[in-house]
């Protein structure tokens, strides 16, 4: 019990951490980011089909040391399972957007217009990192965030390195 406290101080005093988490049905998006924060400019989209490690990517953009605290939206097709949602629930800044990176709307809905940068995060949940399509639906997004939006920074993982072509 000592040690967990310890480790809650700690986190309080490096991380951008709330009080209380906050509950998915309030960090989801139903309408648009811009809508509902229109002082949201430059923030991070987030586009992941498998959320396992989502804690891990987003605790270090938490950090206090980075200053000033940017948003991440993270743009999801399926509701968010709820051992990963309380993980994340207790940094501040952290939005959903239920829905496809594939489908222009949403992408809009998550604010792409303003976004600073967008990461997309291969899909571990593919069963066969051996297939050429494993990198498709990332591909498609990285063309169209791009289309959208040509100055925001775009950070891709692609499972295999024959893939890397078609971002071109």
């Amino acid at each position: 019990e000592t040690l967990q406290r310890h480790e809650d101080e700690e986190l309080r005093k490096n991380f951008y951490v709330r009080d209380t988490p906050l509950s998915l049905s309030e960090a989801t998006i139903r309408t648009s980011v811009t809508e509902l924060y229109p002082n949201i400019l430059g923030h991070m989209i987030v586009i992941a089909k498998g959320l396992n490690s989502l804690y891990d990517f987003i605790r270090p953009l938490r950090a206090k040391y980075l200053g000033k605290l940017n948003h991440v939206i993270i743009l999801h097709p399926h509701d968010i399972p709820l051992h990963i949602w309380r993980r994340i629930s207790i940094f501040e800044g952290i939005l959903v957007v239920k829905g496809s990176s594939l489908e222009e709307s949403d992408l809009r809905r998550a604010g792409i217009f303003r976004a600073g940068q967008v990461v997309v995060l291969a899909d571990s949940s593919s069963s066969n990192s051996m297939d050429a399509l494993t990198d498709a639906d990332a591909i498609f997004t990285y063309h169209s965030v791009r289309r959208l939006n040509e100055k925001t920074q775009i950070l891709i993982e692609i499972v295999r390195h024959d893939n890397v072509g078609y971002l071109d």
